[in-house]
């Protein structure tokens, strides 16, 4: 029985899923199973994986019907056996020391149901363009109501899956991913694990999120309703946690999120973009006190979106912890094999 099952859960992510592979198998930490689950991909992928067949720990789980990304995402929660679950994105990959430090901040926190890793940005060629920290300090443990009140005013401050390590025991007392919050299932899942857990934290970057243009699922970056949605379902399933004053901040923030991307839409001639967007605010949060707070916070939304414009301008990172700033050049930061 492996301690650890980390699940690549695929759909026509060929050009991308082979570094995903060679970061697990190059882990410090050997004591895990691979599980590649392909969610009926048409393209190479198969071939790919064929390549890492020599490997032991290494399964494959290939389906004929695509069931869809958080579907699939609770097929990999249920195919590994390991006390510990990763589900590793394919088109993103793995600090060498990514399971390593994260099952050492699990032993010095044994109240953690996940533990969450800092992480890189990268872009489609494989070059570092951001770094991503949380504003968790450099402690070990965060707090539930902390971490819980961190998500309210940023946003997924946990990550994405690649970022996290699940506990099993965690996922069997609070269920697993809820497609219905897709694309935002996963923080939904991270908010019913932390409202009875506590959140093992890993400082240093662990991790490589690709940011790119070729999904291999239906979302991309434009909000989505299902936030607002999802908050508001954990302020009604545990009041206790998500009490009405953090439930306010976190529709305010992401009504924020929403106002910004209608502008957006308007700027490039979008109406009906911009339209969809804005009924969905209004929807959650009365328009006549969502826009006022826009409106005082755009001056810091343009400096922010200008600091992100001057880093990647000049060849500099950005580094998101939590607001944005420019970072050291690029080129200093070679990016990890595996």
């Amino acid at each position: 029985m492996p301690l650890v099952s980390v699940c690549i859960p695929t759909y026509n992510y060929a050009r991308f899923i082979g570094r995903a592979i060679e970061s697990v198998l190059a882990q410090t930490h050997s004591d895990l199973e691979l599980i590649v689950l392909d969610d009926a991909s048409t393209d190479q992928t198969a071939a790919v994986i064929a390549r890492y067949h020599g490997d032991e720990r290494l399964s494959v789980q290939c389906y004929e019907r695509n069931i869809g990304l958080f579907a699939n995402f609770n097929r990999c929660l249920d195919a590994g056996r390991g006390e510990y679950v990763k589900v590793l994105c394919a088109d993103d990959w793995l600090h060498p020391r990514s399971i390593e430090d994260a099952l050492a901040a699990f032993s010095r926190s044994p109240s953690a149901g996940m533990a969450a890793s800092s992480g890189w940005l990268v872009d489609a060629r494989d070059r570092v363009i951001g770094l991503l920290r949380a504003p968790f300090g450099d402690e070990p443990l965060v707090p539930r109501a902390q971490a819980i009140g961190a998500h309210a005013d940023w946003g997924n401050a946990a990550g994405m899956p690649t970022h996290v390590l699940l506990r099993r025991e965690a996922i069997a007392a609070v269920g697993g991913f809820e497609p219905e919050f897709a694309p935002a299932s996963d923080v939904h899942l991270w908010l019913k694990v932390l409202s009875r857990y506590d959140l093992a934290w890993v400082p240093e970057p662990r991790c490589y999120l690709r940011i790119h243009d070729e999904h291999g699922h239906q979302w991309a970056y434009e909000p989505s309703e299902s936030v607002f949605l999802l908050w508001e379902q954990m302020a009604h399933r545990e009041p206790a946690v998500v009490d009405g004053a953090m439930l306010r901040r976190a529709l305010q923030r992401e009504a924020r999120h929403h106002l910004l991307y209608v502008g957006a839409h308007l700027l490039h001639l979008r109406p009906r973009s911009a339209t969809r967007l804005l009924r969905a605010v209004g929807r959650h949060v009365p328009l006549r006190s969502a826009l006022p707070r826009f409106a005082l916070a755009l001056p810091r939304i343009v400096w922010e979106q200008g600091l992100r414009l001057l880093a990647l301008g000049t060849g500099r990172m950005v580094m998101y912890d939590p607001t944005p700033r420019p970072g050291p050049r690029r080129h200093e930061f070679p990016v990890s094999r595996g």
